[in-house]
């Protein structure tokens, strides 16, 4: 596994300039709502937050109208409300160039890809990509115990899981850690999905109405 090893240490070349390529999560102390996404993309290393590119721009948009902000940036700057975590800290996906060579991880990739396309898979039938997919839960699993043990999990009333991967992923804690929170399942905001499933997905307005409302109630502060 030295080469998943290697990979957490890495850095990429974003303009001119050298990123980490771990993105942390965005984890308000008082948040009552737990957005839970797959992994973070170019944007997200850039601005070193998850949701910061265009699905953070449209689910943003989707909820309450701004389009000059990504639902990233609103949580670490405006609203304390709302949690941004991704399943993984690390890039799932290579849109970018590494500092150093870039074939040093094509297998990575590839399993990774593997991974991603069918996350609810019960084997594989690689044995390097079946480790690197223990590797993705055990990073998962140990956060989110984290934030169970600091008692954070229960302070949320919604858990909002964003497409299949973070559904998926939440399914390996919520019996370990005997969590009954509400949750709302939604496609993931990319591509403008939010408003391409909205009329006939009711979470969808579900999400809308929560975010209204606790807007309202902030303007009577």
């Amino acid at each position: 596994m030295k080469e998943f090893c290697d990979y957490f240490s890495e850095s990429v070349i974003i303009g001119n300039v050298s990123k980490p390529l771990k993105v942390e999560d965005i984890v308000n102390e008082n948040a009552t709502t737990l957005f839970l996404v797959e992994s973070p993309h170019e944007t997200e290393v850039e601005k070193e937050h998850p949701l910061a590119g265009d699905s953070g721009i449209s689910a943003i948009k989707f909820m309450l109208g701004k389009d000059d902000i990504s639902l990233g940036e609103y949580a670490k700057s405006e609203d304390k409300s709302i949690s941004i975590i991704n399943v993984s800290n690390y890039p799932l996906q290579k849109t970018f160039k590494f500092k150093d060579s870039d074939s040093r991880y094509s297998e990575l990739f590839k399993s990774f890809q593997t991974i991603r396309s069918n996350p609810s898979a019960k084997s594989r039938n690689n044995e390097f990509t079946k480790l690197v997919e223990e590797k993705i839960k055990e990073m998962f699993i140990f956060k989110m115990r984290k934030l169970r043990n600091e008692r954070k999990l229960n302070n949320y009333q919604t858990i909002v899981l964003c497409g299949d991967f973070a559904k998926c992923y939440f399914e390996l804690v919520k019996d370990m850690f005997k969590l009954n929170l509400p949750l709302l399942e939604v496609p993931h905001p990319s591509r403008n999905q939010w408003y391409k499933y909205w009329k006939t997905r009711d979470e969808l307005q579900k999400l809308k109405d929560i975010f209204n409302k606790e807007t309202d109630g902030d303007c009577h502060e």
